[in-house]
């Protein structure tokens, strides 16, 4: 068992695992919720301990990653279409969400 009192655990262990989906060979990142979920996650602060600097920089790296695919996501969301709930045929979904990446990559990229 890791450190803690009475049913403390890491919110990792006995999780089920979730499908996350990202194409083959793209190695996903997220936040210390994914951890064991196959995606690079930031180190967690051991209890009563301090990070190393290693573990640190590998931190600053994931975050790098992190904060591109944020501010990717941020932008999109300026056009309604892409911030709103879908209401438009599933069949047409990728469509249009092409378009509006087409659209704003002709504009801003």
């Amino acid at each position: 068992r890791v450190g803690g009192g009475p049913g403390v655990r890491p919110r990792h262990e006995g999780a089920r695992p979730v499908p996350v989906g990202t194409p083959g060979g793209v190695p996903g990142t997220g936040d210390t919720a994914y951890l064991g979920t196959g995606l690079r996650a930031p180190a967690r602060k051991p209890r009563g301990r301090s990070l190393t600097r290693r573990r640190k920089a590998g931190n600053r790296r994931v975050a790098r990653e992190r904060v591109v695919a944020g501010h990717g996501i941020g932008r999109r969301k300026v056009w309604r279409i892409a911030a709103d709930r879908y209401r438009n045929p599933r069949s047409r979904h990728t469509v249009m969400v092409k378009n509006v990446a087409g659209r704003h990559n002709r504009m801003f990229g």
